[in-house]
């Protein structure tokens, strides 16, 4: 496994510090996820976020707009085995392309010591039978 130091260079050439936010998917980080409220859009009771972007997204569901599969980024951590994978910080998927400005603005306002990327879930036809 990578050895995870304590800062990283993002593709953009700015370093960030990492967080301790917990992945499922890669096995690192200790501070687990947290449950939050579903906003009333939301057909679930609650919704698990990484908790270092916890604020950020209930400022974005505040302004009406819809996410997810948001994720922290885990601190740039790339697992040994993704090839040529670039570390990144945070990434926030609206559902509405017309959201993602707002979404920027919002996010600049609330956490300003990150790069956040704004990314709009879509559907494409991949294959048909």
């Amino acid at each position: 496994m990578n050895s995870i130091p304590k800062q990283y260079w993002t593709g953009d050439g700015q370093s960030m510090d990492r967080c301790s936010c917990l992945s499922y998917n890669w096995d690192i980080g200790t501070v687990p996820n947290v449950m939050l409220p579903a906003p009333s859009w939301s057909s679930q009771e609650s919704i698990c976020i990484d908790a270092c972007i916890a604020d950020a997204i209930l400022a974005l569901w505040d302004e009406g707009i819809q996410t997810g599969a948001s994720c922290c980024g885990h601190g740039g951590f790339v697992p040994d085995w993704i090839d040529g994978a670039v570390p990144h910080g945070p990434e926030v998927i609206v559902m509405d392309n017309e959201d993602a400005e707002l979404a920027a603005r919002v996010l600049r306002r609330v956490d300003q010591s990150r790069h956040w990327k704004v990314l709009q879930w879509q559907l494409t036809m991949a294959a048909q039978t």
